[in-house]
């Protein structure tokens, strides 16, 4: 208890959503054995035995352009998981961004409505009272159907959260 007998309230981090983050997040889920990068505003792995959880990507449909004109298929590209509580369909849903060569962020898709529930408050909490983003680490790849769409297969880097 505080003074006067009143719950002493949280205190929340100040986080920038910004090139700085992003570019350490690229040097983090990019370092080779034996480097240390900063893991300052990153819910990375706690422990070294962790392991990368995958998460299914939905939506991507609706972000055909975007992807196409920002990644190419084939290859690891690092992101974050962003809370959208202000989303008028689902005040739950997450976003996924993935890092672009720009350093600046694209939204590809978000955590299904399973996932999203159930992890949605903690990825906030992460933010809000740690200062963490939850760090992703994905591929677009092509859908096998005729349709020449693109997917996302992606994998939180964490172990802050279990998916």
């Amino acid at each position: 208890m505080g003074i006067f007998g009143r719950k002493p309230e949280k205190v929340k981090k100040s986080v920038e959503l910004d090139e700085r983050l992003f570019k350490r997040i690229d040097s983090l889920l990019g370092a080779m054995p034996g480097e240390e990068p900063s893991t300052a505003g990153i819910a990375y792995f706690k422990s070294g035995s962790s392991e990368k959880q995958f998460i299914q990507v939905v939506g991507e449909s609706f972000c055909q352009e975007d992807i196409k004109e920002n990644f190419k298929p084939e290859r690891w590209i690092y992101g974050l998981l962003v809370p959208e509580q202000s989303n008028k369909v689902d005040p739950n849903a997450v976003a996924l961004y993935l890092i672009n060569k720009e350093f600046s962020v694209v939204k590809v898709g978000y955590l299904t409505k399973e996932l999203a529930k159930k992890n949605s408050q903690k990825i906030v909490n992460l933010i809000a009272n740690e200062g963490l983003f939850v760090p992703i680490l994905a591929m677009v790849k092509k859908n096998k159907d005729e349709s020449g769409t693109l997917g996302i297969v992606a994998y939180a880097m964490t172990d802050y959260i279990s998916f």
